[in-house]
C-alpha cells in the first residue's frame, strides 16, 4: 500500500469565524486536483475551538474508500454530543465518528459537510471537496 504524501499547513487566528483554505495539487504546472476546506473557529466562554476535516485523497475514485479524519483543537471528543456527515452524493451518517470512510459509486467532485454538535449545543460545521 502506498502512502499519500501530505503537507501540514498551520493556520492561526484569534478571531472566531469560518475560514476557507484551498489546497491544489500540480503536475507539470497544471492543476490536477483541488480541495477546499472550511475551518470553523468558534469562541465560546474563554475557549477557542477549531476543527479541521481532512480527506486522505484529493480526488474520489469510484469504488475506492476515502477516509475523512477530523482534528480537534481546544476541545476533546467527550465534549461532543453528535457528529453528522453529508457526503455530497445523497448519503448521510449520524453518530459520534470523527473519522469515517466513504466509497463513492460515481465520479466527479463531491462537497462533504461535517456538523459537530457539542454538549453545550454549539454547532461546528466544516466542509471539504473531493
Amino acid at each position: 500500500m502506498s502512502r499519500t504524501p501530505s503537507q501540514d499547513v498551520i493556520f492561526s487566528t484569534s478571531q472566531a469565524g469560518n475560514y476557507s483554505i484551498t489546497a491544489k495539487a500540480y503536475r507539470n504546472n497544471i492543476i490536477i486536483a483541488a480541495s477546499q476546506i472550511i475551518v470553523s473557529v468558534s469562541s465560546t466562554t474563554q475557549r477557542n475551538i477549531s476543527v479541521i476535516l481532512r480527506p486522505d485523497s484529493l480526488t474520489n475514485k469510484v469504488n475506492t474508500p476515502i477516509k475523512f479524519t477530523t482534528t480537534l483543537n481546544g476541545i476533546t471528543a467527550s465534549a461532543i454530543k453528535s457528529v453528522s456527515w453529508d457526503f455530497g452524493d445523497g448519503s448521510n451518517s449520524v453518530g459520534n465518528d470523527l473519522s469515517i470512510s466513504k466509497i463513492y459509486l460515481t465520479s466527479g467532485p463531491k462537497v462533504i459537510t461535517q456538523k459537530i454538535i457539542l454538549n453545550d449545543n454549539t454547532e461546528l460545521i466544516t466542509m471539504t471537496t473531493v
